[in-house]
């Protein structure tokens, strides 16, 4: 379960003004011998403001 965190900022087209961050444990499922890994995310968390900078944030995951 390694803990990933990101930050998004601006877009373009539809997704100017885009912002963000998130957080998600990334669990590993399959390693094979051609070096492809599977896995899965586990307690995506995060938020998310669409366009204007005011906007409140829309939230991913558990909310608080």
């Amino acid at each position: 379960g390694r803990l990933i965190e990101g930050k998004f900022m601006g877009g373009t087209g539809p997704y100017t003004g885009v912002n963000g961050e998130y957080t998600f444990r990334w669990k590993r499922l399959v390693n094979n011998e051609n070096g492809e890994i599977s896995g899965r995310t586990d307690d995506l968390k995060g938020w998310v403001r669409l366009g204007a900078a005011d906007a409140e944030p829309a939230t991913i995951g558990d909310q608080q």
